[in-house]
């Protein structure tokens, strides 16, 4: 048996668990479910998919019946093929646009506004897709959160570098995200003190 998480607008739960046939086989009740015993036993794994679940039947409270559908596996191959190509013109897309926001980073007087847009036009596109990918959006946020950084926008540059944080990717990547957002906390302290009168802290009470 295996396991697969499934997103938030998932509408049959959390994950979705596969097991082989043999196993939903013996977790079938005796009576009734003929339909899916049928697809179960008839199915040809070499040249088929069969998919299994129990469903929530919309409406009827705590009601759940079962659903069984059986897909070719050429099909099956045919779409992860449509959806691997999908992905790597994503891929392209999204290097692409880091390449151009780190060129615009280099523009001193408007570059970093715009560096700042096509970064989170490339963060945008890569979540979206679904395209897992820890190393290349950590590179994108950390990229993001120095342009926020460079722009004063500190609070937003810690936001950015605590996601890259969360994500799995190099050591070194990791490393200058802490460092990225230790360096936006500590200028986001130094505001603080500065609004409440740094100078006139009474003897004791400093940092």
């Amino acid at each position: 048996d295996f396991a697969l998480e499934c997103g938030s607008e998932a509408q049959i739960g959390d994950s979705v668990i596969f097991r082989k046939a043999s196993r939903l086989m013996e977790q079938l009740p005796e009576a009734g479910c003929a339909e899916t015993r049928q697809a179960l036993k008839s199915f040809d794994p070499q040249a088929e998919l069969c998919i299994c679940g129990e469903v929530l039947r919309p409406g009827s409270g705590e009601e759940i019946y079962t659903v069984a559908a059986r897909l070719p596996l050429v099909t099956f191959k045919e779409k992860q093929e449509e959806q691997r190509k999908r992905w790597e013109m994503v891929r392209e897309r999204v290097e692409s646009l880091k390449r151009w926001g780190n060129e615009e980073m280099k523009d001193s007087e408007v570059g970093t506004e715009l560096a700042e847009k096509t970064y989170r036009e490339a963060l945008r596109l890569l979540v979206e897709s679904l395209l897992q990918d820890g190393t290349l959006e950590m590179q994108l946020r950390l990229n993001l959160a120095e342009a926020l950084a460079r722009l004063g926008k500190w609070e937003e540059s810690a936001e950015e570098s605590g996601r890259a944080l969360e994500l799995d990717g190099e050591e070194s990547l990791k490393v200058k995200a802490l460092f990225r957002r230790g360096r936006a906390h500590l200028r986001l302290d130094r505001a603080e003190d500065r609004s409440h009168g740094y100078g006139h802290r009474p003897r004791g009470q400093g940092r």
